[in-house]
Parts: structure tokens; C-alpha cells; sequence
């Protein structure tokens, strides 16, 4: 009797440690199943992968809004022609910007041309402080479908607008480029006019 006893005892422990030893292989299958990193607790989403801007299509943007974040500028822009003297249009609304459409797209390959003016009777006006700007600031055209394109400025310069540099203004470049415009100088008082204009040169640069 006391042998047989311990025989069952024995068996019953033997039960024991097999149910233990399945159940954990279980976990450690369920834990493999569910590919949890190491250290990581379960659930864990992955790290996000490099986020990467969306180039503009290779027509590029019609042009709905600039922005340059270092002066505060996130102005409108409109679609401007050329006048009967061949002299480009300028627009109406003082806080507006305008976009020669007879040039390239921003974003195309190109020279986007963007004017605005200085300021008004009423005071300070859309491009006021274009001429703070300095080289590596950003400047962003903004298209009708939401799409970004960005510059970085290369370049400020003040030419009297008898001695404009539309060479270097409208001329074909190899890739996309900006020109923002705007009046600057001495004011004329007697044509009412500033006498130079200051021009932003920038190029895309989507980093």
C-alpha cells in the first residue's frame, strides 16, 4: 500500500510539470506569432519611416498662395498679363500678389515670376519687407491642389528700374527658380513712383 501511494503521487506530479511545460510553450508561440520587438511591449506601432515631400508635377503649380515665414508673408496670388506697353500688369489689392502667367509655372523649370507692391497711400503693403530677406530663407508657393513647392532664397538685389535686369529675371534657367519683385529705393515725387525695384532670386530646394 504505501508503495503504490507514492507511485500515484508520482504520476500526479508528472501531469502537473507536463500541463506547466505545455502551457508555456503556448505563450512562447503566442509571443513569437505576434512578432513583438525585443524590449518592446506588445502592440508596439513601428517608428514612422522618413517622411518625403511630394515634388510638384513637371508642369508645375498654378500658383494659389506664397508664404515666406521669416517676414510673416501668406498672401494670395493672382494670374497677371502683360500691359498694351509690354510692361507687366500689377495688381489691384495691395495685400495681393501676382504671378506673370505668361511665364514658367513655380515648380517647372524656369523662372516663377511673384510682384507685389511696397506699400500704399494707406501704408505698408504685401512685399514692404521683401528687402529684409536674406540668403537661405525659405519662401513656399502653395498651388490650387495643396501642393508645396519650396525655395530657398539665393541672392537680394536693388536696380533702378531704368536699368532693370530682365535677363536675369525672365531668362530660361535649367531648373525651377523664383523671382519675387517689388518697387524699392528713393520715392520719386514727382512721378509718384519708387525709383529702383528690389528682386528676391531663389531656387527649388525641396530639403
Amino acid at each position: 500500500m504505501p508503495r503504490s501511494g507514492r507511485s500515484a503521487r508520482t504520476a500526479v506530479a508528472r501531469a502537473v510539470l507536463v500541463v506547466l511545460a505545455v502551457a508555456l510553450a503556448v505563450l512562447v508561440l503566442r509571443a513569437l506569432a505576434g512578432g513583438e520587438a525585443e524590449g518592446a511591449p506588445a502592440g508596439t506601432p513601428a517608428p514612422p519611416g522618413p517622411v518625403t515631400a511630394t515634388p510638384p508635377p513637371p508642369g508645375g503649380v498654378q500658383p494659389a498662395r506664397v508664404r515666406i515665414p521669416s517676414l510673416d508673408i501668406d498672401a494670395a496670388v493672382v494670374d497677371l498679363s502683360l500691359n498694351p506697353d509690354r510692361t507687366l500688369e500689377v495688381p489691384q489689392d495691395v495685400e495681393t500678389t501676382g504671378w506673370w502667367a505668361g511665364g514658367a509655372r513655380p515648380g517647372a523649370a524656369g523662372p516663377a515670376v511673384v510682384v507685389g507692391h511696397v506699400d500704399s497711400e494707406t501704408g505698408p503693403a504685401v512685399f514692404y519687407r521683401l528687402r529684409d530677406l536674406d540668403p537661405g530663407d525659405r519662401v513656399e508657393v502653395v498651388g490650387v491642389d495643396g501642393t508645396v513647392v519650396p525655395y530657398r532664397v539665393d541672392a537680394l538685389e536693388t536696380h533702378p528700374k531704368d536699368d532693370f535686369p530682365t535677363s536675369a529675371v525672365y531668362g530660361p534657367t535649367q531648373g525651377p527658380t523664383l523671382r519675387l519683385v517689388t518697387c524699392g529705393g528713393e520715392f520719386d515725387e514727382d512721378s509718384q513712383h519708387y525709383r529702383d525695384n528690389t528682386i528676391a532670386y531663389a531656387t527649388y530646394s525641396p530639403a
